[in-house]
C-alpha cells in the first residue's frame, strides 16, 4: 500500500491518484487498527476521507 501512495503522489506532494491513495490509506488504517494502534488508524482514515472530500470539490 505504501507503494500505491508513493506512485500516486508527485514529488511536490500533490496527489495524482486521490481515490487510489484514499483506498490505500483506508486499507493501511484497517491493518493498523488490527495491530492495536487506533490513533494511527484514525489518522489514516481521516486523511483518506479528507482526500476524497477534496477530490469531490468542483
Amino acid at each position: 500500500m505504501a507503494e500505491v501512495l508513493r506512485a500516486g503522489t508527485d514529488f511536490d506532494g500533490t496527489e495524482r491518484s486521490a481515490m487510489h491513495n484514499a483506498e490505500a490509506r483506508v486499507t493501511l488504517g484497517v491493518a493498523t487498527a488490527r495491530e492495536g494502534d487506533l490513533e494511527q488508524a484514525l489518522t489514516m482514515g481521516e486523511r483518506a476521507l479528507g482526500a476524497v472530500a477534496h477530490h469531490d470539490q468542483p
